[in-house]
């Protein structure tokens, strides 16, 4: 049974601390090395490879609770609604080897694609660079971070599946020790002189490395359970696999909406701003919607490595467990966007004085109402996160419905003369009209149901 413990709470702090910190470690460190040609072509790399991210389309999150399922207990993988559990509740080796082996396949065409596509973009790549960079240097480095790009997509399936397994400390830890291996082959390869194409080669040799580092524990549990496994590998298609399949690609495709959703309300909306406002000001919003944003991503830190526990407990039928565990990292989560919120409102122009930044925060009352705004977004974020722990997703929806509401409403306000104060009003009262209020209830009130099955173990 998979069990989350504090250690691995504490590891993911750990892990988010480290990547910022590193950011800031290095980036100095390329730009004092690099012209701002090049520095500016691989921003725009670092662009393309990001939205490469969305051809996942829900897939890794929704493997990651199905390997909790099987590895839970499961019976099967049901397309919608929770599934039956074995009578001991012990791990389902066929069917969560059946997931890996399809998720392999799955992922193994779809990173396919996205390196055609990424090929198709090297016109693009070409016609934008200047005439200071040679051309053979563009397409080669354009094409090492091609490949890296499309291995670490290909590999997604392993992160997925292992945190499904529960082994978040073992993840964070592979990570930092990755990350620490990029910065030094980033350093490495720029001192030699190979700038942006050192940066794409570090890239792609970290990304092989995080495989073999991950390779290990999938590889532990395999050799494990051999002869499940090579039972599983060898096995003509059935109906459980078309199962698996089907259930994969509806569930990721409906989170793939919602991604879009969330994508539509954030950069949409910010595109909007850009056109209708000066620039400066769509700078200050933007510096403190960063800031904000770390905030919330060490806010939700809690939720994201208690996810597959929770999925466990759903699975065991550990309904008390479940309604805790939930209660608790809700309340660390507003705690903790509280403290960070406050600190921003109260202490974030001089944190930027300090930094010399000839770009502004906005001021008190508007950083208020975005911190208002974030805190309602990201908490029926987590609230559908939950909601979908118990294989259902009432709402793919309404969240494409808010979001091109608030676009809509966006772009007749700002014909009409609206000003910062209206926009952001517009995409806090839209939130707060349906998705605000409506996931967060229907998720308390579900850890508030009580089951004809009481299987607290």
């Amino acid at each position: 049974m998979i069990n989350i413990k504090k250690v691995d709470v504490f590891i993911s702090y750990l892990g988010y601390g480290f990547r910022l910190i590193s950011n800031l470690i290095v980036l100095p460190i390329i730009l004092s090395s690099v012209s701002s040609e090049e520095y500016g072509l691989w921003a725009i790399f670092l662009s393309i490879g990001a939205l490469a991210s969305l051809f996942d389309f829900g897939l890794g999150s929704v493997l990651t609770r199905y390997t909790t399922f099987a590895y839970s207990g499961a019976e099967e993988i049901p397309i919608e609604g929770m599934p039956t559990k074995k009578e001991n509740g012990s791990p389902n080796y066929e069917l969560l080897f059946k997931l890996f082996i399809t998720s392999k396949k799955m992922y193994k065409k779809i990173s396919l694609i996205v390196f055609f596509v990424l090929n198709l973009m090297v016109v693009y790549i070409i016609r934008i660079s200047t005439n200071d960079i040679e051309i053979i240097k563009v397409v080669i480095g354009w094409e090492i971070y091609s490949i890296g790009i499309a291995l670490g997509f290909y590999f997604n399936y392993y992160n997925s599946f292992i945190k499904g397994l529960g082994k978040i400390k073992e993840i964070e830890v592979v990570g930092i020790i990755n990350r620490v291996i990029y910065i030094l082959m980033q350093i490495l390869f720029i001192d030699m002189g190979l700038s942006f194409i050192g940066l794409g080669l570090a890239n792609l040799l970290s990304i092989i490395f995080l495989r073999f580092q991950l390779s290990k524990h999938i590889n532990e549990l395999i050799n494990s359970k051999r002869s499940i496994f090579t039972m599983v590998e060898n096995s003509i298609w059935s109906k459980s696999d078309e199962q698996i399949n089907l259930a994969l690609r509806k569930n990721s495709s409906q989170i793939g909406l919602v991604t879009i959703s969330n994508y539509l309300q954030g950069q949409g909306s910010l595109l909007l701003l850009s056109a209708f406002v000066p620039l400066d000001i769509t700078a200050r919003y933007s510096l403190s919607m960063q800031l904000i944003s770390i905030v919330t991503s060490i806010a939700v830190i809690p939720f994201n490595t208690y996810l597959p526990q929770l999925s466990s407990f759903q699975v065991q039928r550990n309904y008390s467990k479940l309604k805790n565990t939930y209660i608790f990292i809700t309340v660390m989560l507003s705690l903790t966007y509280l403290i960070g919120s406050l600190t921003i409102i109260v202490f974030g122009h001089a944190i930027i004085n300090i930094m010399n930044s000839n770009t502004n925060l906005l001021g008190s009352n508007l950083l208020v109402l975005l911190c208002i705004y974030q805190y309602v977004l990201t908490n029926h974020q987590r609230a559908t996160s939950f909601i979908a722990v118990g294989n259902e997703q009432p709402f793919v929806v309404p969240y494409l419905l808010s979001s091109l509401l608030s676009l809509v409403f966006i772009l007749v306000g700002f014909m009409f003369g609206m000003d910062l104060v209206g926009f952001i009003l517009i995409n806090l009262i839209v939130q707060i009209m349906y998705n605000g209020w409506k996931w967060p209830t229907m998720a308390f009130k579900k850890i508030n149901f009580k089951p004809d099955y009481k299987g607290d173990l």
